[in-house]
This record gives structure tokens, C-alpha cells and sequence, in this order.
């Protein structure tokens, strides 16, 4: 529990450097409800199984491009 406290320090501290170099700021409600919205599921078609995820809401694209991390595929095969 005391490692997962201290990593979401480190990780909250991270992004607000990263957003300030990127000279953006945006509120922290928006980042946690952009970013919690986003959700995958796992669906079947025609006897294949694929890992969906749901469109990205307001500012959680930028969020990804700002930290450099790709945006998850919207569909891949499981």
C-alpha cells in the first residue's frame, strides 16, 4: 500500500512537470474525468475475440501526446 501511495506521488508530480513544459494547465477534475472515462472491453466477431477501447473525451488525447505515450488502438485481436 505505502509503495502505491508513494508511485502516485511520484506519478502526479511527473505529469504536472510534463504539463508544465508543455505549458499547458489544465484542471486536475478534467484529467482524472478524461482520463477514467477511457475503458476497454473485450468482444467477440466472428469467432474472434478483440480488445476495444472507447474514444478518447477531452483532454485525455493530449494527455497521451504530452507524457509520449502512443494511444492505445482503438480495436486489436486478443
Amino acid at each position: 500500500h505505502i509503495f502505491a501511495c508513494i508511485l502516485a506521488i511520484y506519478l502526479v508530480a511527473l505529469l504536472k512537470r510534463k504539463l508544465g513544459e508543455a505549458g499547458r494547465k489544465l484542471p486536475w477534475d478534467e484529467i482524472i474525468r478524461d482520463t477514467s472515462a477511457m475503458r476497454a472491453v473485450t468482444v467477440g466477431l466472428a469467432g474472434e475475440r478483440y480488445l476495444m477501447r472507447t474514444a478518447l473525451r477531452g483532454c485525455a488525447g493530449e494527455l497521451f501526446r504530452i507524457v509520449g505515450v502512443k494511444v492505445p488502438p482503438l480495436a486489436q485481436p486478443v
